[in-house]
């Protein structure tokens, strides 16, 4: 059960963790990542563009884009004006699509904006409800490196099972084996005195047989 939701509020963060080929960071777990249509249509063509496309492809269940009245509206007052900027819409939408999370009574929404704005976050977030934290690209790739420390930890055997489930905020052990493999990070060898139990059992086993 998903009980995060991540809203890539800025164009920004987004091309900075394409640029860095760091856009698994927004792949926490138990969380469901929303990226606002407009902010999709800010992308385009940027830098980082195609990194975005080819790794949203291969996202399919856990990123979603969101379809936006602000959008709608932006396209239509841009078809009589094709030099209008971008302005306030890009804010307004993911504005809109956080109103419509909180309306659904989600746990908790994470709103992933550019390093100049968590200091002095958008006016659609003021004042900030109890359950939405602003979180910038710096903060959201310390915390995926954290993760992947605590897991190099676990498979290394310097941290217990149940600390490694704590540390990267998983539900139970059947959610940690996944994100070792998706980082490439081998299985926990079991402790030598384990070992030998094992063997010694499998020793019976085949006697007995």
């Amino acid at each position: 059960m998903v009980k995060t939701t991540l809203i890539v509020a800025d164009a920004r963060p987004l091309l900075t963790l394409a640029i860095e080929g760091s856009l698994d960071a927004v792949l926490i777990p138990d969380t469901k990542v929303i990226i606002p249509d407009i902010v999709m249509f800010v992308v385009t063509d940027k830098p980082g563009s195609s990194e975005i496309l080819n790794w949203l492809s291969a996202q399919q269940g856990s990123v979603f884009i969101a379809k936006t009245e602000e959008y709608y509206e932006f396209k239509i007052i841009r078809g009589v004006s094709p030099h209008i900027k971008i302005g306030h819409h890009e804010e307004q939408s993911a504005g809109e699509v956080m109103k419509k999370e909180l309306e659904r009574a989600v746990g908790k929404i994470i709103l992933l904006l550019d390093e100049g704005d968590i200091k002095k976050p958008p006016n659609y977030i003021r004042p900030i409800p109890k359950n939405v934290c602003c979180m910038s690209v710096s903060m959201l790739v310390e915390a995926a490196k954290a993760r992947t420390e605590a897991l190099l930890k676990f498979s290394k055997g310097l941290l217990t099972k149940e600390q490694a489930i704590n540390a990267v905020g998983v539900r139970d052990y059947a959610e940690l084996l996944p994100m070792l493999g998706d980082a490439n990070i081998p299985l926990p060898a079991l402790p030598p005195e384990e070992l030998d139990r094992q063997v010694e059992m499998f020793v019976d086993i085949f006697r007995n047989s």
